[in-house]
């Protein structure tokens, strides 16, 4: 199996866990489904093809998660715009807010996700300065930010990479700092990510 199907399977896994059923109607999914997001909590559902297109409907308050992971090779935000968000840890996903809500960073640890609300005003200065920050499609995309280990690395990537990265986190962590394996884990899934972003059919520009 290629790295970016391997990849992929991975990322439904910690998703989804080893069965799927739509989160609507209850039927058992399929490998290849779909996800819709609720912008305003960051909530992911599964979804069968026929709830997919059902919830979408304008008004609904979903939005279709659309796969994607696309390495940012010449973007790099500032050490100093980091620090003004206080995110404790290393990596993290930046969420363009929707309609009036606030702003929201994503960050992975031991108990899943934490979200932490970022200032408006901060916000509106980065977007005005980083130009892919205002492409998000609210609570369905985000940039994916790894400090980790001295890296600098950004990826645009849709809202279920960060659901993956948690669950794998989850069965991982230990004591305050995480442990050898979870940054093992960490070092993985951006090895994966890496990869599906250059050969993954599901990547696109």
């Amino acid at each position: 199996m290629s790295a970016p199907l391997a990849g992929i399977r991975m990322l439904r896994q910690f998703v989804t866990g080893p069965v799927e059923r739509c989160d609507f109607c209850r039927v058992r999914l399929p490998d290849r489904h779909a996800h819709l997001v609720e912008p305003t909590s960051l909530r992911l559902f599964c979804t069968c093809s026929q709830c997919s297109d059902d919830m979408c409907a304008e008004g609904s308050g979903y939005r279709r998660v659309r796969p994607r992971q696309k390495v940012l090779p010449g973007f790099e935000l500032a050490d100093a715009d980091w620090a003004m968000m206080q995110i404790p840890i290393d990596v993290a996903f930046l969420f363009r807010p929707d309609g009036d809500a606030a702003p929201v960073a994503l960050f992975p640890g031991p108990a899943g996700t934490t979200r932490s609300q970022l200032n408006p005003e901060l916000w509106s200065d980065l977007t005005a300065r980083y130009a892919v920050l205002a492409e998000l499609e609210p609570g369905a995309e985000a940039l994916l930010v790894n400090r980790s280990k001295g890296r600098r690395d950004h990826y645009l990537v849709s809202t279920d990479h960060c659901y993956a990265l948690a669950g794998l986190l989850r069965t991982r962590w230990r004591g305050l700092t995480g442990g050898e394996e979870a940054w093992s884990a960490i070092d993985g899934y951006f090895a994966e990510l890496n990869a599906m972003a250059r050969g993954s059919p599901a990547s696109h520009a």
